[in-house]
């Protein structure tokens, strides 16, 4: 399954922690998923609670997303987020 604008909506009425990229993603490799795309980076320079916070958040938009009916993967990637998505 594709990510749709239904999803994109549950997903988007999920408040995100403060200063954290994440991005919903979709691979050719993987017919019927969807990515929740997370950088390292950024996590390892929380503190302990701001990462279960992000956890916690990762885990609603993954049930958000596999409501739908769509399997879920987390995608994470080394480094920092691209320039401009904070």
């Amino acid at each position: 399954m594709k990510y749709t604008k239904e999803m994109g909506t549950a997903i988007h009425a999920v408040k995100p922690p403060k200063d954290i990229v994440v991005d919903i993603t979709s691979r050719a490799d993987y017919p019927g998923y969807v990515g929740i795309r997370l950088y390292e980076n950024q996590i390892m320079s929380l503190s302990e609670a701001k990462q279960l916070e992000v956890m916690n958040y990762l885990h609603t938009v993954r049930l958000a997303i596999e409501s739908f009916g769509a399997k879920c993967f987390f995608d994470g990637v080394a480094g920092d987020p691209p320039r401009g998505t904070q």
